[in-house]
């Protein structure tokens, strides 16, 4: 199952820049490549990665049909020619049927369709091998040389979810929870509103990708999303976190990712540090939000939590060219670390 990591952040605070740093280190330590699902407009800053070969992406922004787009690319779906709107995609595997003699280590069916009998003889020894079905990689949507997934982003999804459903109900196609708000023709144009169950129809539906795309065979899925403001609903208090169809699920998204970062921009001095957090923090620099925590989780266990820094800085130079792989690894082994002691093989 893939790990999956959430980076959120106002535009402008390097969150494709991170995704790029990710991708330079896994790039420099396994050799492997990465896929960007695009809806989110501008990816300047991985473009020397693209350039490169070692980033493909699919833009998805002008897809017609924005919930079958949203599956299809949460289950790593893939087109053939990733410049044609229209090209067909390849899932990333195939059920085939297989029968294989573990003792003479002979297949004796393997096909993409199921057999006509339940069981076929192996031609060495002449037992009956039961024919079963097997998920295998397909060959036209090759992952064995992708490291990671990147999604930019779940905001805008979520947006192209909301704008698909206003279009329909303006042009009379179905209903959703009630009354529409607001429905009018300007000129060629027709409008529709938004009821409240149009918000959380998107929001469920962005969950579900996220937890489809952990079933992705790759070792990483990368999401990433603007910040917003909404209430911790436990605490009754506002709070920060991944920008989604309306507010309600601000505070609940963190939950649905392996680990979960906030990109910021960061006052020091006549600089702005470009800062990524792993761990809950307030900007207390802004008077009118120094109140509001930012959430965060780095899954790293207390019992190992010394000596683990709040945020990491951007920095000029080529040192942070592996940044975000670097953070990543420091937690992996924070929590490889702490099964040790759990084990009992480290003394502290």
């Amino acid at each position: 199952m893939a790990k999956t990591l959430m980076i959120y952040g106002p535009s402008g605070s390097c969150k494709t820049s991170a995704l790029a740093t990710f991708v330079t280190g896994m790039h420099r330590a396994t050799g492997k490549r990465a896929r960007l699902y695009n809806v989110d407009g501008g990816i300047a800053s991985i473009q020397h990665l693209i350039d490169a070969g070692i980033v493909t992406t699919w833009e998805l922004g002008n897809h017609t049909y924005p919930f079958e787009a949203l599956v299809d690319a949460s289950r790593g779906f893939w087109p053939l020619d990733s410049r044609d709107p229209r090209s067909t995609l390849e899932p990333p595997t195939l059920t085939r049927y297989i029968a294989e003699c573990a003792s003479c280590q002979v297949r004796t069916y393997d096909q993409d369709k199921p057999c006509t009998s339940a069981t076929v003889a192996c031609p060495k020894c002449k037992a009956m091998i039961p024919v079963r079905p097997r998920e295998a990689f397909n060959p036209k949507n090759d992952l064995s040389d992708v490291g990671v997934i990147m999604y930019e982003g779940l905001t805008g999804f979520s947006e192209r979810l909301l704008d698909s459903m206003s279009e329909k109900l303006a042009a009379g196609d179905g209903k959703i929870g009630g009354d529409i708000a607001v429905k009018f023709t300007d000129g060629r144009e027709k409008i529709g509103g938004l009821t409240q169950s149009s918000y959380g129809v998107a929001q469920r539906r962005a969950k579900t990708a996220v937890e489809g795309s952990r079933l992705i065979p790759v070792p990483w899925v990368i999401w990433t999303a603007h910040k917003d403001r909404g209430t911790d609903d436990m605490k009754r208090v506002p709070v920060f976190g991944p920008k989604l169809a309306g507010h309600a699920a601000t505070d609940d998204a963190p939950r649905w990712f392996s680990l979960t970062f906030s990109a910021t921009n960061w006052p020091s001095g006549k600089e702005v540090e470009k800062r990524i957090y792993i761990s809950n923090y307030y900007e207390d620099f802004n008077v009118t939000t120094k109140d509001v925590e930012h959430i965060c989780n780095s899954r790293i266990p207390p019992v190992v939590m010394d000596g683990v820094p709040p945020f990491y800085q951007f920095r000029k130079g080529k040192d942070d060219a592996e940044l975000l792989w670097k953070i990543v690894q420091v937690i992996e082994g924070k929590q490889k670390e702490a099964a040790e002691i759990a084990m009992g093989g480290v003394k502290r």
